[in-house]
């Protein structure tokens, strides 16, 4: 679900685990092996979320860290529906896309994208 929301399986994928975890901050490299994608796309993905306000971005040296940010208007519902869709998935449960109350939410963030 969260996938068709956000218009990308690897968007998805990347909100889900930066906001189900989102004390940790990880390096390009380190999050493409987490949830099984290319380095370069993982990449070009993190920076696109920044740019929106979603994730902070951190240089230390050649490499950049990037985490939730806290600070972000959506960070609570984003952090629920990561833990929620990774719960769903885990069990194999699927909420209806009417029936979620954060999809108007999702749809928002979409329009900041453009």
């Amino acid at each position: 679900m969260l996938a068709a929301l956000l218009g990308s399986r690897l968007r998805a994928r990347v909100i889900r685990w930066l906001f189900a975890h989102a004390r940790e901050r990880f390096h390009i490299r380190r999050l493409a092996r987490l949830v099984n994608e290319d380095s370069s796309n993982v990449g070009r993905e993190l920076r696109r979320l920044a740019t929106l306000g979603l994730l902070s971005a951190k240089t230390e040296g050649r490499q950049t860290y990037y985490q939730a940010r806290r600070e972000c208007p959506v960070f609570a519902e984003l952090r629920g529906l990561a833990i929620k869709s990774a719960e769903a998935s885990s069990t194999g449960q699927h909420r209806s896309e009417e029936a979620d109350p954060v999809v108007a939410l999702l749809l928002d963030v979409r329009r900041l994208r453009n």
